[in-house]
């Protein structure tokens, strides 16, 4: 079993039956009852159909065989700086079952690699992988790839000037984070609490669910240092809230 992937605009596809197969891959992997999901096989489709590359994990053509996980990538023409571009992980799930399998996989890692050997062959360089995420698993994910394991904002704050650079291309190319930050600025100007703070890369109670699924959080000394840091920012996985969080690659690839 193994990731393939498909390029909207250059591979045929099925949006459709894709998303209606995704959603069963994502309750069953999130431990979410499908009654009870507030995400639809449409909300499925249109990310796929939204991404640059889209992965699927299957043991054929994951347009006709059974999925056992997807990974929806955006990689936006535009580049964040120095003809780095950004890799977004508009979301990744994999089946319990496969998560819990043996011998044990990095799923994650793999998609995550998978999608920047396919975003290469359109001409575009991957210096930044990210995305808005509540799980501490994600979160270690994504350190594998920065310098010093570092992260933006929980080692560095979105208010410096490579922050602020990154906040500003965040806003202006990826759709959740420019549509949250236009909500939040109305939220704004009505008195209201806003939906996205930009300065920490903060989003609240973006997940009506509150913790979005049923993972488990490690009690490693990493996940300890990360936990605190992102409380430090008023985060409340509870209530739903999510960090957007954005790791610098070693070197550009």
């Amino acid at each position: 079993m193994n990731w393939k992937f498909l390029v909207p605009g250059l591979d045929e596809f099925d949006a459709s039956s894709l998303g209606k197969r995704m959603i069963d891959v994502f309750c069953d992997g999130f431990g979410i009852p499908q009654e009870k999901s507030r995400w639809s096989a449409t909300d499925a489709a249109n990310m796929v159909r939204r991404s640059t590359v889209a992965g699927f994990l299957a043991d054929g053509d994951p347009s006709t065989s059974a999925l056992s996980g997807y990974a929806c990538y955006v990689c936006p023409v535009a580049c964040v700086n120095a003809s780095r571009h950004l890799l977004w992980e508009d979301g990744i799930c994999v089946r319990k079952g496969v998560q819990e399998g043996t011998p044990k996989r990095r799923w994650g890692v793999e998609a995550t690699d998978g999608a920047t050997a396919e975003v290469a062959r359109l001409g575009r360089t991957v210096g930044y992988v990210g995305g808005r995420t509540q799980n501490p698993s994600v979160f270690k994910r994504y350190s594998m790839y920065s310098e010093s394991r570092k992260l933006f904002p929980l080692d560095e704050p979105y208010w410096n000037r490579q922050g602020r650079e990154l906040m500003s291309f965040l806003i202006a190319n990826i759709k959740e984070v420019t549509e949250s930050y236009s909500e939040g600025a109305k939220a704004g100007r009505e008195g209201a609490e806003a939906v996205f703070d930009p300065r920490i890369g903060l989003f609240q109670g973006c997940y009506k669910e509150g913790r979005l699924g049923d993972y488990r959080i490690p009690a490693d000394d990493e996940t300890n240092e990360r936990e605190a840091c992102v409380k430090a920012l008023g985060f409340n996985r509870d209530r739903g809230d999510a960090v957007v969080v954005v790791a610098r690659f070693k070197e550009a690839r």
